[in-house]
């Protein structure tokens, strides 16, 4: 197993190799936390080319490697991230901002959950007709 500067190294390389075109940064959200004693894996990546901000998806390796890195965190008391901000600049220079708590993207979904009633939820429920619009 890579240590954590390795990691690091490996994954700033395999997002730069994803990249077909030109780009001046790149920017990942990554969030990896335990829901409901369910792992939650969800991410946001974007790539900017002047002014332009463009999504793009991570390869299989790149999970694997963020997989790792989350693997890779303490185990003696020290409280494990729960989210990371990477960004790269296109001369290669790169960082990590491990942070802690609920992450963003978590969050969001958990205020927007609070604001469906509990009524339309019902509803929605006992449809007999699949139904996506609920």
């Amino acid at each position: 197993m890579m240590g954590i500067v390795e990691l690091q190294k490996e994954i700033a390389l395999e997002l730069a190799y994803l990249m077909t075109t030109a780009w001046d940064r790149i920017e990942l959200l990554y969030e990896n936390s335990i829901v409901d004693g369910d792992r939650r894996v969800v991410y946001k990546a974007f790539y900017f080319e002047t002014d332009a901000k463009h999504q793009f998806g991570l390869s299989g390796e790149c999970h694997t490697l963020l997989y790792e890195l989350s693997e890779g965190q303490p185990d003696n008391g020290v409280e494990k991230w729960t989210w990371l901000k990477f960004m790269m600049d296109a001369g290669g220079t790169y960082a990590f901002e491990f942070k802690y708590g609920t992450p963003p993207l978590l969050e969001r979904e958990l205020e927007l959950a609070k604001k469906i009633p509990p009524q339309r939820l019902i509803e929605c429920k006992r449809s007999i007709y699949p139904t996506f619009h609920c």
